[in-house]
């Protein structure tokens, strides 16, 4: 294998990739085809380049109210299946079925949870979503309770899910490519619970006050 340097892709093609409305922002072999087939015996820099010009121009054609419509359809894209699409996109471990009659009893109840269609698979596939809706409800109360708390640690864990949800707006995004931050999601939900415990401790005790202050009058 020979790579061929000014095909080699950088921040700018991805940029162009986050903007296409075919795959809402997700991958897409035609922006791929067109752009490095028009660049193939040309430099690098003008590629970046022309990359960064057409994204500007599918941006200014979608206008003011198109293109934070066009943001929010690939936020849902993105952020909205608790199985990070498994089974719809990336596909390459079909590529390694072989019979289930060679294989241990665990190794079948496997294959019955995550390979399409199988026993379990429609039942943790639900159970996935559920988890995510409840992360996903957690990492809210992270980010908007608790304000008057000061925490170092958290403002960067605040920091870091800000960066990513600019990273998946701003180039490529897809479903699976949230699997590697799901440390990251499942700390600060484990963090949101205990600020809505908080805050929940708080209305009761106010609450309190408020009748005991009835009560004294």
């Amino acid at each position: 294998f020979q790579p061929i340097a000014n095909l080699e892709t950088s921040w700018h093609h991805y940029f162009l990739m986050g903007v296409n409305d075919f795959a809402t922002g997700a991958f897409n072999s035609d922006v791929v085809g067109v752009v490095l087939e028009e660049f193939r015996d040309r430099p690098k820099e003008e590629r970046n380049a022309a990359e960064l010009e057409r994204a500007f121009a599918q941006i200014k054609e979608k206008g003011l109210i198109g293109y934070p419509v066009f943001l929010l359809k690939k936020l849902t894209m993105t952020f909205n299946d608790g199985t990070f699409c498994w089974n719809k996109e990336g596909l390459f471990f079909r590529d390694y079925y072989y019979p289930i009659s060679d294989a241990d009893a665990f190794t079948v109840f496997l294959r019955d949870c995550f390979w399409p269609n199988y026993k379990y698979s429609g039942r943790v596939n639900t159970y996935s979503q559920l988890v995510w809706l409840f992360t996903l409800l957690g990492i809210h109360g992270f980010c908007f309770f608790g304000k008057k708390r000061k925490c170092p640690e958290c403002s960067l864990i605040q920091l870091s899910l800000l960066g990513i949800f600019f990273y998946i707006m701003l180039f490529e995004a897809r479903a699976r490519y949230l699997l590697c931050f799901w440390p990251l999601y499942t700390l600060a939900a484990v963090l949101g619970y205990d600020r809505y415990e908080e805050a929940l401790t708080d209305l009761r005790n106010r609450r309190k006050r408020i009748q005991n202050r009835k009560i004294q009058l």
